[in-house]
């Protein structure tokens, strides 16, 4: 990965610095070691800026390697790449306690986010809230899932509720490939499973999943 010079990007010098910084920590395995070492994690949101001219995506693999977090419940990942037997093993590691998912501007460098949508759907029985946001790119497509807060994607809405509740791939051709807006839809919702059981923890906390914060990276 090369480094940039302020004469590269529109970036000033200590700008550049940081993210030098930045691309070292994960490169070097420093963040892994963090993480690693949270035994007790059970909320992680990680968001890497990314420009192209400064520092690539980062690497799925690089940040988790095969660290299973025991009590990890929610899960916001933003402008990561990863191939799609990583994405999968990563998610099923965590089945037994996962509840809630948002990912945003992703990348697949080997298979298709449409064979990782079916490995994981009705896989995860935990999960009760996904979000998908901004674009998802593989080796032959190009998935957008919308990322105006005032509007959403009724494909990706199918695609959240298939990964939510397994059954047959959904036919998206039936739904508009475009965004819509809310407020045309009165008592839209998005998808979810929240509602569906009660649930609490083994260490007797409720579980809240109406949280503002849910999807925001």
């Amino acid at each position: 990965m090369q480094t940039c010079t302020t004469a590269d990007v529109p970036y000033p010098p200590e700008v550049v610095a940081v993210l030098d910084v930045a691309r070292d920590i994960i490169e070097d395995g420093h963040l892994h070691s963090i993480l690693s070492s949270a035994v007790e994690l059970r909320d992680l949101r990680l968001h890497f800026p990314f420009d192209q001219n400064i520092m690539t995506q980062t690497s799925l693999v690089s940040v988790f390697r095969d660290t299973t977090w025991k009590k990890l419940r929610k899960l916001q990942l933003s402008q990561v790449f990863a191939n799609s037997a990583n994405v999968v093993d990563f998610l099923l590691r965590h089945k037994a306690t996962l509840r809630e998912l948002s990912l945003y501007e992703m990348e697949l460098l080997e298979g298709t986010w449409e064979s990782t949508f079916m490995e994981i759907a009705g896989k995860l029985p935990r999960l009760r809230r996904i979000r998908l946001r901004g674009s998802f790119v593989d080796e032959s497509a190009e998935w957008e899932f919308g990322s105006i807060p005032r509007k959403f994607s009724a494909r990706g809405n199918a695609i959240e509720n298939y990964i939510l509740r397994g059954g047959s791939w959904p036919d998206l051709e039936a739904f508009p490939d475009r965004e819509q807006e809310k407020k045309d839809f009165p008592g839209y919702v998005e998808p979810t499973l929240a509602h569906e059981d009660e649930d609490t923890w083994s260490d007797d906390s409720a579980e809240s999943y109406d949280s503002d914060d849910f999807g925001k990276l």
